[in-house]
């Protein structure tokens, strides 16, 4: 497989959120970057910053949906009961 393939394997694979076909993704990518010649590692420089931005998309993604299920997590333990709202100003 070639560096730019491995890389828009990986970049399809996060697209999807498809974990393991991510994972396969980085290991064929990381193979791919060893038999590299110098001037394709160069080439793909630009190639593996949209990796890295799309993993920083993937992570973002994560963590908003963590969030939100951490919220829905919440209401369940109060029973769909809301904390009072106490106005402590005179």
């Amino acid at each position: 497989m070639t560096l730019g393939q491995a890389t828009q394997r990986l970049l399809d694979a996060a697209a999807a959120e498809d974990f393991k076909a991510l994972e396969e993704a980085l290991v064929a990518r990381a193979e791919a970057i060893a038999v590299a010649s110098p001037s394709e590692l160069a080439a793909s420089f630009e190639a593996g910053e949209k990796v890295c931005l799309a993993l920083r998309s993937l992570k973002l993604r994560l963590g908003v949906e963590s969030a939100r299920l951490a919220r829905i997590q919440w209401g369940f333990a109060m029973g769909g009961r809301r904390r009072p709202n106490i106005d402590c100003r005179g």
